[in-house]
């Protein structure tokens, strides 16, 4: 039961993911590079602070996200919400089950996405939105602090649908 709560938790982020990204995307009074310039900016904002982000900090950055995609203040605010809930308490499992990262597994992880970005059919969109931090470096070191919380989520869930997969 506990596994099956989880995988539709996972489910449902990967859909709010999703359904943002689509959205994001597809708005057709602008571009998605522009779109993905507007994004970079608001997130080289949230970078070129260089502290900790608070759980306020986060769900502000969803929320703007959300409303760059098409949505309301309120519903961008209620999804932000919700969605920094349910990754924080996928963070908190992740740690409590014993995944972390180094900081080489980070920066390989990173060399992967500049990997796939470099081959991606939207490269042109991921330049727009890096082209709003000073330099490329500005970005991926951005970038890390992101992954600093996301991979261990991502490890976790990995193994979560290994898991199932296996029964």
């Amino acid at each position: 039961m506990k596994r099956r709560k989880i995988s539709a938790l996972v489910l449902f982020l990967a859909a709010v993911l999703l359904i943002g990204t689509v959205t994001f995307y597809s708005r057709a009074d602008d571009s998605s590079a522009s779109l993905m310039s507007r994004w970079g900016a608001r997130l080289n904002e949230y970078a070129s602070r260089k502290t900790e982000t608070s759980a306020q900090e986060e769900i502000n950055q969803a929320k703007e996200f959300y409303m760059l995609s098409g949505m309301d203040e309120e519903m961008a605010e209620a999804k932000a919400e919700e969605y920094m809930a349910e990754r924080e308490m996928l963070y908190q499992k992740a740690v409590q089950s014993g995944y972390g990262v180094t900081d080489e597994d980070i920066r390989a992880y990173l060399e992967e996405l500049k990997t796939l970005m470099d081959s991606a059919d939207n490269k042109e969109d991921v330049q727009a939105l890096i082209d709003q931090f000073g330099t490329e470096e500005e970005y991926w070191d951005y970038q890390y602090r992101v992954y600093e919380k996301n991979l261990p989520i991502q490890n976790y869930v990995k193994d979560l649908e290994r898991q199932q997969a296996d029964q």
